[in-house]
């Protein structure tokens, strides 16, 4: 059975056009392929951990093996859990916004 991530990333929820889209195209692709499993990720409801400078020095300091915090490998073991789960599906689709569409140019 193949496994799609649908990532959603549209802070207009079910008001997003590109969300309506890829919602459209989800349907159509699951018509095709009865066996494939979609799961979504909504990125304004998740609860992601953060990017920040703790997790990022402790990811370098991993890397080229020097000793790290505790609170580093913390960050860093939160945000590699994230990762695994996206990697665990075989394709992904994200439906991100179209803002440039909607401002005039010049």
């Amino acid at each position: 059975m193949k496994r799609l991530l649908h990532i959603q990333a549209s802070p207009r929820g079910s008001r997003s056009r590109s969300g309506a889209i890829g919602l459209h195209f989800l349907e159509r692709l699951q018509a095709r392929l009865e066996d494939l499993d979609i799961a979504t990720l909504n990125v304004f409801d998740a609860d992601l951990p953060a990017f920040d400078r703790t997790a990022i020095e402790g990811r370098y300091g991993l890397l080229v093996g020097k000793p790290v915090l505790l609170e580093q490998c913390e960050a860093w073991a939160e945000l590699r859990t994230i990762a695994d789960h996206f990697l665990s599906f075989d394709t992904w689709l994200f439906t991100v916004p179209m803002w440039i569409l909607a401002c005039p140019i010049g």
